[in-house]
């Protein structure tokens, strides 16, 4: 039932993820200090492995804590990072489960409809220009369309000619969804969005109907593109930006505001990866020390004056890189592809569940590839570690039911 609860008002309501979330890691030790324990339940290797890696994720991240100073407790981000090995023990609980993904399937349904009615409070009544939700339009727009990515993934496979019921639910679905992603006026969200859309086309359709869902495909998106004045600005403005950054002669010159462009930006602080590398190669400058470093950066010229607004470098591997260290890019690239390598490894013993699997992870990185947030905000760490663990539960499922059969 927590399953189903989780993602149902976490659009809307302050602290509803965390509460739920920490309510299942409860319910998740109370079980392995219980039931674990006296019926130990055995673990398929690809499960081993993703336990320890998340293992080893926590471990590096404790020995960058250590090893570097830190003004206040809070910038260690300690409540985050610890999410990830507290999770260990809601996946043996979810082993138990024949239901988890489809109480998951439910509670995002659910959450698709109740995230348009607060999309459509915020636009229409409260007046506001985008969609912000409860917390930012960065969570916001990101999280619908993880919704819709393992609602589409459980459904589209039972789909039939006859079942127009079905057809109908999910038609309604896409275009709430869609609404409401588009009224964030997020761009990473958008592009998640043409990314699902594309990854849909090719693996569930075949013949004639692939050319044809193309066709309308690049028609549908192109009507979004022009009729939403917003996106289509803001994509142009991201290549016009990439494109004067390109033309910078000299990208450390505080004088050319090229590089202070929010994709200037971000280049510039990415380019600060190698920089923290050389100087803290194996564990990183530790959590929340990225800004005061880049200021040294800055001031030795090496990088733009706009590198050192922001407390993070928008990139979830960038981050893990400046933070933690080689040993961190590591920890974060086995926990963010080894499910992704298990997926494409055992496809043929299940592909729905495996191709839900690839789905998921493609989506999630072309957010992590523009934001820290999947594994920096708590809300978001909180959505990735359930969806990301349920999937695998449910993919590793199917294929243990196939070997046993």
């Amino acid at each position: 039932m927590l399953l189903f609860l989780f993602p149902l008002f976490a659009l809307g309501v302050r602290h509803w993820s965390s509460i739920t979330f920490s309510l299942l890691i409860l319910l998740g030790i109370i079980y392995c200090l219980v039931k674990q324990r006296k019926e130990p339940v055995q673990l398929h290797k690809y499960e081993r492995l993703y336990l320890w890696f998340l293992v080893f994720y926590f471990a590096v991240f404790l020995i960058s804590m250590l090893l570097n100073p830190f003004e206040r407790f809070g910038d260690t981000r300690f409540g985050n990072e610890i999410r990830f090995i507290l999770i260990i023990p809601l996946y043996f609980l979810l082993l138990r489960t024949q239901q988890a993904m489809r109480y998951l399937v439910h509670g995002s349904t659910a959450a698709i409809i109740i995230g348009f009615g607060f999309c459509i409070h915020e636009l229409y009544i409260e007046g506001s220009n985008r969609f912000l939700g409860e917390y930012s339009k960065l969570f916001t727009g990101p999280v619908i369309l993880l919704y819709l990515v393992v609602v589409l993934s459980y459904w589209i496979p039972q789909l039939s000619r006859n079942n127009l019921k079905l057809w109908f639910y999910l038609i309604i679905l896409i275009v709430l969804a869609t609404f409401s992603i588009v009224a964030t006026e997020v761009r990473a969200a958008y592009i998640g969005y043409v990314g699902l859309s594309i990854l849909f086309v090719v693996f569930y359709i075949r013949g004639w109907l692939r050319i044809a869902s193309i066709i309308i495909l690049v028609g549908f998106i192109t009507i979004i593109s022009f009729s939403s004045e917003s996106i289509n600005s803001r994509m142009t403005a991201a290549i016009n930006e990439l494109n004067n950054y390109i033309a910078m002669p000299d990208h450390t010159d505080p004088d050319n505001n090229a590089a202070g462009s929010s994709v200037g930006v971000r280049i510039e602080m990415w380019r600060a990866a190698p920089l923290f590398l050389r100087d803290y190669p194996f564990f990183g400058a530790g959590n929340g020390n990225y800004q005061k470093t880049v200021a040294i950066y800055v001031k030795q010229r090496k990088l733009h004056p706009a590198a050192k607004v922001f407390s993070h470098p928008h990139n979830v591997f960038v981050g893990a890189t400046v933070d933690k260290g080689i040993f961190g890019l590591t920890a974060t690239l086995l926990v963010f592809f080894f499910p992704l390598y298990v997926y494409i490894k055992t496809y043929r013993a299940s592909p729905y569940s495996a191709l839900t699997g690839i789905i998921y992870v493609t989506v999630m990185f072309v957010f992590s590839m523009n934001e820290t947030a999947p594994f920096d905000k708590s809300n978001f760490v909180a959505t990735y570690l359930v969806y990301a663990l349920v999937i695998f539960q449910y993919h590793m499922q199917k294929i243990k039911t196939r070997l046993e059969s």
